[in-house]
């Protein structure tokens, strides 16, 4: 009959030297793509020293910059008046438009500050509405567009890299 002996288990010292390793030519490839310029600038994820908020600071500076350049950005609204009927249109345009808040702290209130965003956080509605946003994002035979929710992936493939990055 065979004996079994209890061992301890202890981590594989393989796989601490690959993290100090990992470490190090992290390090180093931090450096070389910095310099070199690899990465985008409108990538803040996966990122030191790039938050969301910064990138939510960037798309309000630059929204507000076009508002006063009397720029408009293409709004919920009109995509709305083109593909629905009147009565829909109205009816949605009354509950998107117009619509104000203020901020009660303790027994103190403020004044009323128009909402700029078309949809309300957390509505019932706000998921078909963003569907109907979005719904006329270009798309090509070449390249697969996948998205859920707000989340997106667009795919091609191709032999040749440059092909491939010309259809996407």
């Amino acid at each position: 009959m065979p004996t079994f002996r209890n061992t301890l288990s202890l981590p594989s010292l393989w796989t601490i030297m690959s993290k100090v390793f990992e470490r190090i030519l992290l390090h180093r490839l931090d450096e070389t793509i910095h310099i070199a310029g690899l990465l985008p600038i409108n990538q803040f994820g996966f990122r030191n020293n790039q938050s969301t908020i910064q990138q939510c600071h960037i798309v309000v500076k630059k929204k507000n910059q076009r508002k006063h350049r009397r720029k408009e950005n293409v709004h919920l609204s009109y995509k709305l008046k083109l593909r629905l009927p009147d009565h829909l249109y109205l009816l949605l345009k009354s509950y998107l438009c117009k619509r104000y808040f203020q901020v009660k702290i303790g027994d103190e209130l403020s004044d009323y500050h128009p909402i700029r965003a078309e949809i309300p956080q957390g509505s019932v509605l706000g998921p078909l509405l963003y569907l109907i946003y979005i719904a006329d994002v270009p798309a090509t035979q070449d390249m697969l567009m996948a998205t859920f929710a707000e989340d997106t992936a667009i795919l091609s493939s191709d032999p040749d890299p440059v092909r491939t990055t010309e259809k996407l």
